[in-house]
């Protein structure tokens, strides 16, 4: 208490120090992990609370993703920066930013913690991954590699296990929010997902998960911290100033950082505990550095002088040893050189002999080819090593009779290969040429070339002895088989498949692709993609997707492309860089599918959800998320909104007299004049029979709102001609206005319109009443 009172004092007289003007706004930069929209509501409250500690000053927030927030420190367009560890060490040494203000304190379960981790989970019916090691090879969604607690902690452990997520995994990167991780891992699309600690938790909160249907791996139990863990644990995210800042100011805002607690509207409105003294987040480094990520990407360079400083003993015994070594060695080759001349002499004629033979076999022996000799005098063959080694037989373990080669050709190639060799001996052919399948010791099967020639005739001109190799050709062969599947593979594919080379020339496509776009293979070919273009994406779209393509080598998503005869259609689309041996980028391939009936499905489903099928206007739902939106807009603007609850008068005779068709007709008809008389901004929704709410925007005071009230009544008067009758009924309004004295919710709202109706109907109808707080 001491402290935050000395905190406040030194705050207040640091302002009434200093003079008001009219200076530039502060800007914070905070990194934004779900959209830009929700995070700036969820942080608008921290700059609102530092105007309140700082009244002098205008505070400005920037949600800006990874590389714009990257950019605008390195344009030294902000003042202040809040965002992840990781993210912090690279910002730091990109564009030179002050040690840590403050780190971030979250609430989690009426617990506030100052760490976070990393939750490495799966579907709980996945029976075969249940542990770490067990994740070998499988898909993995992840929001993105910039993320400490999405996916930096989670590969980091990994590779504690013995696991390179970047090689032995398959990862889906689905972007921000991280909610999607979860939603890929529970459709099936991945097998396992990395999210931050307290995401499981929010979509549980808020209904939108069951935590029965997934389980998490590496589960960590930690003392006292409230969320699901798979990893250790790491410092919050840091809040830190660049270094151009006045440095008073940084200590103003560090001062305001401290003082704000769990009970502020602030705080309470972000949803965290507050900010406490800067953590030390050497852990965030090391971990960076172990697995080579921004900005410890580079390896440490060692100097000559380091390995002597670390080595020095070390390095003066193996040069004592390489020395004794060296006067050995010498004495060894004096002594050696003695006997090699007199041995020369000795084995002189002997070389001469053998130095044809030689030559001739390691040429064969050398290729990795194996060499056999038969003599059709006596049947006898001769099997050279590398020929039993071929098909993993020792040296003692083939014997040398014609049956060892006969007996491993595969039985359905062997008549084909006698029949060649036949062929050959019978004088047919001028050499011995066959492509067969022989049996290894293991009993696979490999793919041979066995090429022979005759070396020797006798008087009448029958061989006498051939000699031959034996090539194994299993890869060659393997490599045709893949190249046929690949070309089947591309022509009756039922997904389009279009190649383009480096630069995005098209050079084939498959037959799928000429029926989804209309375009015959040949008016396509030597052409760019963008002849599908329709237009409906900007050039920012296309821009992230090379540039998507150049860092990550792949990119997936939705395209409007236009077919030849003018259509414009929605295809989901999978685009792959194909490389080189030396890493370059050779051709583009892309995978695509039509999917504008489900686009339409969509829009037809999304049609259902929002809106009421007989007129057309907002349903419930629809109108809780327009109403939640305008709460938040008037308390930006300094506004009020009237919610107006409005009750058709004598609606149900008209149904009992009339029928229901009569009736239907009349609300439709009222809540089109009704919808007239409203403003762009405004909503008129309906919530059930005769019942509607409208939702007024932007109101000076109550009584701005009255002759939009009045409009609405006369509105729901004006008579409908049904056939020969005239139908007419009135309208009674009950209207509310927010912001209260008390907060209030959407409900609660909700709740003083309709009651105010009700207290006006029973003062008459055809009229509207104002809600009174009591």
């Amino acid at each position: 208490m001491f402290l935050r009172l000395l905190l406040l004092a030194w705050l207040a007289g640091w302002a009434l120090s200093l003079p008001a003007r009219g200076a530039e706004p502060v800007r914070i930069g905070v990194l934004g992990f779900r959209t830009e929209a929700q995070s700036r509501a969820h942080w608008q409250a921290l700059a609102l609370a530092l105007k309140q500690a700082i009244p002098e000053r205008e505070f400005a927030l920037e949600v800006l993703p990874y590389h714009e927030l990257e950019s605008a420190v390195m344009a030294r367009q902000l003042d202040f920066v809040l965002t992840n560890p990781s993210h912090y060490l690279r910002l730091s040494r990109l564009g030179g930013l002050s040690s840590p203000l403050a780190t971030l304190a979250v609430t989690e379960k009426d617990r506030y913690s100052t760490v976070f981790g990393g939750v490495v989970f799966s579907r709980a019916e996945q029976a075969s991954i249940n542990s770490l090691s067990q994740m070998q090879g499988k898909t993995v969604a992840a929001a993105g590699t910039e993320s400490l607690g999405g996916y930096q902690m989670q590969a980091y452990e990994l590779k504690k296990a013995g696991i390179n997520v970047s090689q032995d995994l398959k990862l889906m990167i689905t972007g921000m929010p991280q909610e999607k991780v979860v939603e890929a891992v529970l459709a099936g699309r991945a097998e396992v997902g990395f999210v931050r600690t307290g995401v499981l938790e929010d979509l549980v909160r808020k209904g939108r998960l069951d935590l029965n249907r997934i389980k998490v791996l590496n589960r960590q139990d930690v003392p006292e911290f409230p969320s699901l863990v798979s990893t250790r644990l790491y410092p919050e995210w840091p809040f830190a100033a660049l270094a151009h800042l006045d440095e008073v100011l940084a200590r103003r805002v560090a001062a305001a950082l401290f003082l704000l607690d769990q009970n502020t509207p602030a705080t309470q409105a972000i949803g965290i505990h507050g900010f406490v003294v800067p953590a030390d987040y050497t852990l965030v480094a090391d971990l960076l550095r172990e697995l080579r990520l921004p900005p410890f990407q580079a390896a440490p360079v060692f100097t000559l002088r380091d390995i002597w400083e670390r080595y020095r003993w070390s390095t003066v015994g193996t040069v004592l040893a390489f020395g004794l070594i060296l006067l050995l060695s010498s004495r060894l080759y004096l002594t050696r050189r003695k006997l090699r001349r007199e041995h020369r002499l000795v084995t002189r004629q002997r070389q001469a002999l053998e130095s044809s033979e030689f030559r001739w076999k390691f040429a064969i022996e050398g290729s990795g080819d194996g060499l056999w000799d038969w003599n059709l005098a006596d049947g006898t063959i001769f099997f050279s090593l590398q020929w039993k080694q071929m098909l993993g037989y020792a040296e003692h373990e083939v014997g040398q009779g014609y049956d060892e080669w006969e007996r491993r050709i595969h039985p359905e190639d062997k008549s084909g290969a006698l029949a060649v060799l036949q062929a050959f001996l019978d004088g047919k052919t001028p050499l011995y040429v066959s492509e067969h399948r022989i049996r290894c010791k293991d009993g696979a099967y490999k793919w041979v070339r066995d090429r022979g020639s005759i070396v020797s005739r006798d008087a009448a001109g029958r061989p006498l002895r051939l000699i031959g190799t034996h090539a194994d050709i299993t890869q060659h062969k393997q490599a045709e088989e893949k190249l046929q599947l690949a070309a089947n593979v591309f022509a009756h594919a039922h997904e389009g498949i279009m190649i383009t080379d480096a630069q995005g020339i098209i050079v084939d496509v498959n037959d799928a692709f000429s029926q989804v776009t209309g375009y015959a293979r040949d008016e396509v070919i030597g052409r760019n993609p963008r002849l599908l273009a329709s237009g409906r994406q900007n050039k920012e779209f296309y821009s992230a997707m090379w540039r998507d393509l150049r860092q990550q080598g792949h990119w997936r998503g939705e395209v409007w492309n236009r077919r030849k005869n003018g259509e414009v259609y929605a295809q989901l689309q999978d685009i792959s860089a194909v490389r080189d041996g030396q890493g370059k980028v050779w051709h583009y391939v892309s995978l695509f599918f039509d999917i504008t009936p489900l686009k339409e499905q969509q829009q037809q489903l999304e049609q259902l959800a929002h809106f009421d099928l007989l007129t057309g206007l907002p349903n419930r739902l629809l109108l809780a998320d327009r109403l939640q939106q305008g709460m938040a807009q008037v308390l930006r603007r300094g506004q009020l909104l009237a919610v107006v609850f409005l009750d058709l008068d004598d609606f149900k005779p008209v149904n009992d007299l009339h029928g229901h068709d009569a009736g239907d007709q009349l609300l439709i008809a009222v809540a089109s004049r009704m919808k007239q008389a409203l403003r762009e901004g405004d909503t008129l929704a309906r919530i059930g029979g005769d019942e509607f709410v409208a939702v007024l925007l932007d109101l000076g005071d109550a009584q701005a709102s009255a002759p939009l009230l009045e409009r609405l009544l006369d509105a729901a008067t004006l008579p409908l001609q049904y056939g020969d009758v005239v139908l007419q009924v009135s309208a009674t309004l009950g209207v509310t206005f927010y912001p209260q004295e008390q907060d209030v919710a959407v409900e609660e709202l909700l709740r003083q319109a309709d009651l105010t109706m009700y207290q006006a109907k029973r003062n008459g109808k055809n009229c509207y009443r104002f809600f009174a707080e009591e």
